[in-house]
């Protein structure tokens, strides 16, 4: 007789009894832990909280009252029906976040819409945008801003962070009137005492910051991104109190002396307007760890100056230093005021450039630990480095490369990494095969 084994029977009326007690005890969850998993599950979208509603009527309950998982508000609309969306779920967030501080989070990047009449006339009056007169695109971004600031601007108070990005990947402003940005960030011209960190990206900065009070009551800003065109001196803040400055702006080095208590600084494209490199004395940063640079113009240019930005900055308690362009690299090299760092950032795809320094200058950084390069230039840089023998900081034993940022966004050759964007955004990988000196 021919084996064949046995099949279980079927019991539905167990199987979905099991099911029942299962989906029933997710719904039973203490408090405690379905807290932390709410807060798990949007960590990276905060605005899928609105989902968690509609599961149950405990889930609902234990979501709508506990205001630490609304208090940071995520919009990324792509469409101006999502705006309206996340109008309605900004006031939500707002309401049910109680007296928390405020993280925010516009990012306006991908939107994405069809110009209507109302967006047709860029010198539509504040009032009728005020008023909410049509369904243009300002129109609609005011009530999203609106219900972020508030009436009469009550919650303001409690901002203690904002990230605004109105710019296409081109740079390119994304809206063809923008009143309602303009509208919120004058909205900020009023006592702020949560508001640690700002950060801008724009097309251009000026044209909102127009008032000789222009953001004078962010006294407890620790943390300032200007990746705009425009004028750093524009912008009246308290420079004291600022820790963490990345800009791309026209400036002097007049008005950067003044922050003189930062601890991070990136500068991207100094330009030549306002810059009179002869005149001005040193920049001491004496609390300053982490300096980025791209220049984005010739080094050939950079030579005909009889001093450059880069040789006029001291910072005695610098440890990390990031080059981004080649014109950074060859012009940072020549610099003799970098050499006590420990960790240094040759992050361009610039393989020559990269070379030169390596050939010329790398011996002179006798504190050096750690060295990165992008994931293309790797194994010539580790040939390299070899091959210079005795030449080789002491110090140096750990060569390192990019793999992808905290996204999971890969980083090769073609990728051109923001200056703002710091160390701690990206995810190194250490190469086992380097053995330093």
């Amino acid at each position: 007789m021919e084996y064949s084994p046995k099949r279980p029977e079927h019991k539905p009326h167990r199987d979905s009894a099991h099911a029942s007690r299962t989906a029933s005890s997710v719904y039973r969850l203490p408090e405690e832990l379905l807290v932390s998993v709410f807060t798990i599950l949007i960590e990276s979208n905060p605005s899928s909280i609105g989902t968690l509603l509609f599961v149950s009527r405990y889930w609902h309950s234990v979501a709508a009252t506990t205001a630490s998982i609304w208090s940071k508000i995520h919009s990324r609309p792509r469409s101006l029906e999502e705006v309206e969306k996340d109008t309605k779920y900004i006031q939500t967030a707002v309401k049910n976040s109680s007296n928390l501080p405020l993280d925010v989070t516009i990012d306006l990047y991908n939107l994405e819409y069809k110009t209507s009449p109302a967006d047709s006339y860029p010198n539509q009056s504040l009032a009728a945008v005020e008023d909410g007169q049509g369904d243009g695109a300002d129109v609609l971004l005011f009530g999203l801003f609106k219900a972020l600031v508030g009436d009469r601007r009550i919650n303001v108070a409690r901002l203690r962070s904002i990230s605004l990005n109105n710019t296409h990947p081109g740079g390119i402003g994304v809206l063809t009137d923008e009143i309602a940005v303009k509208r919120f960030l004058s909205g900020l011209d009023c006592p702020t005492p949560l508001l640690e960190s700002l950060s801008l990206h724009l097309p251009y900065v000026d044209h909102y910051f127009t008032g000789k009070e222009s953001l004078q009551d962010l006294k407890a800003l620790k943390h300032l991104i200007v990746d705009a065109g425009g004028h750093l001196g524009c912008i009246n803040l308290i420079p004291e109190t600022i820790q963490t400055l990345a800009f791309r702006l026209w400036s002097t080095t007049r008005v950067l002396s003044r922050f003189n208590r930062l601890r991070v600084l990136s500068i991207d494209n100094w330009p030549n307007a306002g810059v009179t490199y002869d005149a001005d004395p040193e920049l001491i940063f004496p609390l300053l760890k982490c300096l980025t640079w791209r220049l984005r113009y010739s080094p050939y240019l950079m030579s005909k100056r009889t001093g450059s930005l880069p040789q006029k900055i001291r910072a005695p308690s610098l440890t990390t230093l990031r080059l981004l362009d080649a014109e950074a690299i060859t012009v940072v090299g020549g610099a003799d005021v970098y050499h006590h760092v420990h960790t240094l950032d040759l992050l361009s795809p610039a393989l020559k450039e990269i070379i030169d320094f390596i050939q010329l200058h790398l011996y002179k950084y006798t504190a050096l630990v750690n060295l990165t390069v992008l994931p293309g230039n790797l194994d010539v840089v580790k040939d390299k480095i070899r091959a210079l023998q005795g030449q080789v900081p002491t110090g140096l034993n750990s060569l390192y490369t990019i793999i992808s940022d905290k996204n999971g966004v890969v980083v090769d050759e073609s990728t051109e990494l923001p200056s703002w964007r710091p160390a701690e955004d990206y995810i190194y990988k250490k190469d086992d095969t380097f053995i330093g000196q």
